[in-house]
């Protein structure tokens, strides 16, 4: 008969279980006693851990003494620990303080042993069951509810010491007549702890107290068992890794027997076995919000979709020989309490995964059977798929660890798991890029800003606006992943939001080099990264190659690459192809203007460029839209730059090199492999004046005016302007390019321009008498940012 009988109950007890975490300081033993009070009948039991870290700290004694090291300090921590918990607990703390004095007692003469054997080191880590059930007792009495603290030891009776098994009949029958007297009783039990028959204390495991649980509640007839915890149940993945985890609201008993057995946090496997025979619902609950959803097991079949990603990076692989005699230890293991994460067979190996804290006790076993020769394979991890219908995901998991999978993907004997064995530094990333393959189709496109300056916030300005509609349009996430000046970085691969990015960037930003930049995007847990490069830093220039060979995109707003050695050019676009890597820079020539996307429409279509010319400079056409020799040349030059309108040095508008390379780059999307040198440059600036300094260029500019104004008169006489142009044109096999002034007739299409605008003229084949032409703002802030906004959506459209 049950002490559930006993009780002559309509409802069925409940039992509530608590783990260490949900005890860690007094604050959570108040609320362990309120939750009880509120969530719990006085006649429902109750199973406690030691508090927080104390099993840790007992069996750390436990090792020191063993060792012959000074243990003292750490007894004085822990006995300080307890005393606090009792002394802010208890308002009468007295009984409790004497029984702590007793069990440190106890306690010193065991630790002073010469040996400690297996018996009496369980005696010392039982300790804190002990404490935590006699606390938790006391509080709840204090607080009204009459309560009694049960030692476990008292009624569980079990044979075996590595994995001991409990006789289940003797064990009731011994709750049954402990609990006479204290059936109105709240009953709070030690967890994890039992005997054997002849008293000495044997555990249940360094998990055992969830097992202990489950097992108290078959024993009495329970109805439930809710484990209380910090987490509210079983999620989709580890929620402590993957924020973006969901909780399991119901797993099946077999579910949650595979997700145990492959060694899951939240589940054990010895927790789940006395579920399987009696009707026990089982509810993991988080003991900070105990009203919160929650998971419950063995109420329902398998359900198709739940899917649960599972990792471990502490496991290891043994090789045995794939013959007779291994699968005879295969087929004992479970006897022994041994029960392999993974068994498969590979090359005439038999491959066994066992989790880390088993190793030595299961590398013991191994060296019993010495006609077996077996390796070890340590730096592995395992990663686990669970799902009812997990053979729907299977080409899915294949596809994503093809090229990480150190073995054949295994699938479970009874159709739930897939699992992988992979390199251990490797489990976190790859449980989070299969939970968000799984759960999030969409593609996650992380950006980097290199690069926050005038343009760069004007972009991050421009994107924030954006981002949620691109995020819709393309179903893709888009999070700003990284935003990088010239030695420091702030990086979150979970995104930067853009509202407070200078307030994180001056708190948490990280110092780094430019040659370091990779780096700091190792093991990103993304599907694609877009580097926008806004900087005009020739060092980061340089590791374009270096950034597509990693497989990702980018997009330069600077001249620097298109412009450089045709050598480095190349490499670029080589790197660009041999990784399918994107690379555009549709900024770096005309701003906003699409001139390149208007050269490779043409191209694509099966054109041929047959002549480029233009005006390239906002800078320049708005000096000789202005110029009409009514002012020294050398005048309106110092108003222009006081308006803010040239470079801070004049000259770097004046000399054309600018000019020159955007030329270059135009001619290179044309398909002309040019360098620099092959473009003829004229400048605007005097040998006599290119060399000094900035002021003296100032103070002597105007010595430019008497050139200037003869070349003015000059086209005036034949009814012509003089303009600033850009040119290549193709005859036959030989390409002519040049920069320079040019007197153009008053009817030519870059005669009357407004002002700072850019014009480019595109002759083909196809447009050879009525040439293709564009024109409006070449520079600019804002328009800048657009191009690279629009460059980084194209990349976003190819790869996402």
């Amino acid at each position: 008969m049950s002490v559930a009988n006993i009780q002559g109950s309509k409802q069925k007890a409940a039992l509530h279980k608590f783990g260490g975490s949900s005890l860690a300081n007094p604050a959570c033993y108040t609320r362990v006693a309120n939750l009880l009070l509120s969530h719990s009948d006085s006649h429902d039991l109750v199973v406690v851990s030691a508090a927080g870290k104390t099993t840790n700290k007992l069996l750390r004694l436990t090792e020191l003494a063993q060792q012959g090291y000074d243990y003292l300090p750490l007894v004085g921590q822990l006995k300080h620990f307890q005393q606090q918990l009792v002394n802010e607990l208890l308002s009468e703390p007295q009984s409790l303080l004497e029984l702590l004095d007793d069990d440190f007692a106890a306690l010193a003469l065991w630790l002073a042993q010469t040996e400690i054997d297996l018996f009496t080191a369980n005696k010392i880590v039982a300790c804190g069951e002990v404490w935590s059930s006699r606390l938790l007792a006391a509080l709840l009495s204090q607080l009204g509810r009459e309560a009694v603290a049960f030692d476990t030891r008292d009624f569980l009776v079990a044979q075996g010491v590595v994995t001991p098994i409990v006789d289940e009949q003797q064990s009731a029958q011994n709750l049954e007549n402990l609990s006479q007297g204290y059936l109105a009783f709240q009953r709070v039990f030690t967890g994890f702890i039992c005997r054997d028959e002849v008293h000495n204390t044997l555990l249940l495991g360094r998990n055992g107290s969830d097992y202990s649980a489950t097992l108290i509640a078959k024993l009495a007839g329970a109805g439930e068992v809710n484990i209380w915890t910090d987490v509210a149940g079983v999620y989709s993945a580890d929620p402590n890794l993957i924020k973006e985890a969901a909780l399991i609201e119901e797993l099946s008993l077999a579910e949650a027997e595979e997700l145990a057995r492959l060694g899951n946090p939240v589940l054990h496997r010895r927790t789940l076995q006395p579920l399987a025979q009696d009707k026990i619902a089982l509810r993991v609950r988080s003991s900070f919000e105990p009203d919160a959803a929650f998971t419950e097991i063995g109420k329902r079949l398998g359900h198709v979709g739940d899917c649960i990603v599972n990792g471990m990076d502490n496991v290891e692989l043994y090789h045995l020989p794939d013959n007779d005699k291994s699968a005879a230890l295969l087929e004992s293991l479970p006897q022994h309490g041994f029960f392999p994460l993974v068994a498969t067979r590979h090359s005439n190996k038999l491959l066994l995964v066992m989790a880390n804290e088993v190793a030595q006790s299961f590398e013991g076993l191994l060296n019993e059977h010495r006609s077996i020769n077996w390796t070890r394979q340590s730096d592995v991890g395992l990663i686990s798929l669970l799902d009812a219908g997990v053979s729907w995901y299977r080409k899915l998991f294949n596809k994503l660890l093809a090229k990480e999978s150190l073995l054949p993907v295994v699938l479970s004997d009874n159709g739930l798991s897939l699992s992988a064995i992979v390199p251990a530094k490797r489990v976190n990333i790859l449980a989070y890029l299969l939970h968000q393959k799984i759960y999030t189709p969409a593609k996650r496109v992380g950006v980097v800003l290199l690069g926050a300056g005038n343009i760069g916030r004007c972009w991050l300005d421009v994107f924030n606006q954006e981002q949620q509609k691109l995020e819709q349009q393309l179903n893709v996430h888009l999070p700003v992943v990284g935003i990088v000046r010239s030695s420091s970085a702030l990086i979150d691969f979970s995104g930067i939001k853009l509202d407070e990015w200078q307030a994180r960037y001056q708190q948490q930003s990280q110092v780094f080099d430019t040659q370091n930049l990779l780096s700091l995007f190792e093991n990103n847990p993304l599907d694609e990264i877009v580097m926008l490069d806004i900087t005009a830093d020739q060092g980061v220039t340089n590791l374009y190659p270096q950034i597509l060979s990693s497989s990702y995109h980018l997009v330069s707003a600077n001249k620097l690459a298109g412009s450089g050695a045709n050598e480095f050019y190349q490499a670029i676009k080589q790197a660009s192809h041999s990784h399918n890597s994107k690379w555009l820079y549709n900024a770096s020539v005309g701003a906003g203007l699409p001139i390149q996307y208007a050269i490779n429409d043409l191209r694509r279509s099966g054109d041929a460029i047959q002549a480029i010319s233009g005006v390239f400079s906002g800078t320049l056409s708005w000096l000789f839209q202005h110029y009409d020799d009514s002012e020294p040349f050398s005048q309106l030059l110092l108003r222009a730059l006081s308006l803010g309108i040239t470079e801070p040095d004049p000259r770097d508008d004046l000399s054309g090199k600018d000019k020159q390379r955007k030329l270059l780059i135009l001619a290179r999307e044309s398909g002309y492999e040019l360098d620099l040198h092959d473009i003829e440059l004229n400048s605007m600036v005097p040998d006599v004046l290119s060399d000094i300094d900035l002021e003296q260029f100032l103070a002597r500019a105007g010595e430019l005016d008497e050139l200037m104004s003869g070349m003015y008169q000059q086209a005036k006489a034949k009814n012509c302007v003089i303009r600033y142009v850009a040119e290549l044109i193709v005859e036959g096999d030989k390409v002519n390019a040049k920069v320079g002034l040019q007197q153009l007739a008053n009817d030519h299409p870059f005669a009357a321009l407004t002002p700072s605008d850019n014009v480019f003229l595109v002759k083909s084949q196809w447009y050879q008498d009525n040439p293709l032409i564009i024109r409006g703002p070449g520079a600019g802030r804002e328009v800048t940012a657009a191009a690279v906004q629009s460059d980084l959506v194209q990349v976003i459209k190819d790869v996402a």
